[in-house]
């Protein structure tokens, strides 16, 4: 077995990651690097026009250069889950495999939106594939999607079976026993697949392999949120909630909670817009009904200048930002560029924690000292990470047994946050692999 760490190993984005047994091989996410990206177009790059080797010069994309020799290897992309660190890349880079892109339907309706609004066609069958169920790829590999939870629907694990043994990915996911939406992870298919003694290798999720304890479910983030929302005193004051785009279950109570309060959800932002239209279109959510979405910056101006000769204390505002963008909706909200004049007592929820980098701490923080100094009154971590702290990584990793950790998604104190808790776990240093982008490791 090869394994290539193409993106995301030393850093939280363009996830990308390389399996080969044998001549056949498999691509588990293309993603982006959100903040690279973001600081890509506002430097002039245009997304719709950019090439792939823009991208990979702005360090917005996973430079996958290194996987030329294998590129007519390659079987399958499959697509963990609907997050644009773990799809968004594909427009740009999916068309130079000759192979299908599997993921969940969910997923696989995300990505078409993305297509559709930067209006590329690629040539790759988009393969649709409900969790539980498995898909043979080609003579010796076959791939398992697996249910698991996440700060979104239909996220999968995903089981390369092969003649050598199994590589599981599990890139960005939790162990949520009281989800709002969908179902708790499948613990028993885990089970079975460590009884089996064939995970040859794990790649996996290490964001916060150096927080102790277990992620805390979203239903206790839900109670958070209802407390806030409809315990506090916001009369006459505005309220402005800042949640993870693709957080269904999050916007699910959201909703709920303002129209019990008497206001109406108004959502704000170009990501909301895209997930929203693809949960609908898969019958999750049913958002859009009594609550206006605006996508786009013309859009969302003329409308705040609307709400605002309503009354602000009439409306719940939903906005992108809640990483401190500068340019999100939030971002031009804080420094006054859109209409949105914030009084003073106003009250601003973090529906998120900040994705602890360095570039994400610095702009959370220049936005909350911008909001205190206007006199707002701020809620943070009003929520519940949608990754495995430290003891759901030691739990998972007793399920799936795996012969080898290969940790992912993360930067280096990251990845070597889950090595140390695999040599705690009794893995010793030839079973433990920390990659930096472009490395290859042979099992």
């Amino acid at each position: 077995m090869d394994i290539i760490g193409v993106g995301g190993y030393g850093e939280v984005g363009r996830n990308m990651t390389f399996a080969q047994v044998g001549q056949e091989a498999a691509i588990f996410d293309i993603g982006f690097n959100i903040q690279k990206l973001s600081d890509f177009e506002e430097t002039g790059g245009d997304r719709k026009l950019a090439t792939k080797q823009h991208l990979i010069k702005a360090e917005a994309v996973a430079d996958d250069t290194v996987l030329a020799s294998y590129k007519n290897n390659v079987k399958g992309i499959l697509v963990s889950h609907c997050h644009l660190d773990h799809c968004g890349a594909i427009p740009f880079m999916a068309n130079e495999y000759k192979a299908p892109i599997v993921g969940t339907p969910f997923t696989m309706e995300v990505i078409n939106n993305l297509l559709r609004d930067d209006n590329i066609k690629i040539k790759n069958k988009l393969h649709r594939i409900n969790n539980g169920t498995t898909l043979k790829i080609s003579d010796n590999l076959e791939l398992e999607f697996i249910n698991i939870t996440h700060s979104t629907p239909s996220t999968s694990l995903i089981a390369l079976h092969t003649k050598e043994g199994i590589i599981l990915y599990a890139n960005d996911f939790k162990l949520d026993n009281h989800p709002i939406l969908g179902q708790k992870p499948d613990y028993k298919r885990i089970k079975e697949l460590g009884d089996s003694g064939k995970v040859r290798a794990v790649v996996l999720d290490a964001c916060y392999s150096n927080t102790p304890g277990k992620t805390p479910s979203e239903k206790v983030a839900r109670e958070m949120l209802k407390e806030v929302m409809l315990e506090e005193d916001l009369q006459g004051r505005a309220l402005v909630i800042s949640c993870t785009a693709s957080h269904m279950a999050r916007i699910k109570s959201i909703q709920e909670f303002s129209h019990k309060i008497g206001r109406e959800l108004v959502v704000a932002g170009r990501s909301f817009l895209k997930y929203i239209s693809a949960a609908e279109a898969m019958g999750i959510s049913h958002y859009t009904k009594g609550t206006q979405i605006w996508g786009h910056r013309a859009e969302i101006a003329k409308n705040f200048k609307k709400i605002a000769k309503n009354g602000l204390d009439k409306y719940v505002v939903l906005a992108t930002g809640g990483q401190g963008e500068p340019h999100s909706v939030l971002g031009r909200m804080t420094t006054g560029e859109l209409p949105f004049a914030f009084q003073r007592d106003d009250a601003i929820i973090f529906s998120n924690k900040v994705i602890p980098t360095e570039i994400n701490i610095r702009n959370r923080a220049q936005m909350e000292k911008k909001l205190v100094d206007n006199k707002l009154r701020l809620f943070k971590d009003v929520h519940s990470s949608g990754h495995c702290y430290r003891e759901d990584l030691r739990e998972f990793i007793k399920l799936c047994n795996p012969e080898h950790i290969i940790p992912c998604q993360g930067e280096p104190k990251m990845l070597e946050g889950l090595k140390s808790l695999g040599m705690d776990m009794g893995y010793n240093a030839k079973r433990l692999h920390v990659l930096q982008n472009g490395q290859k490791i042979t099992i």
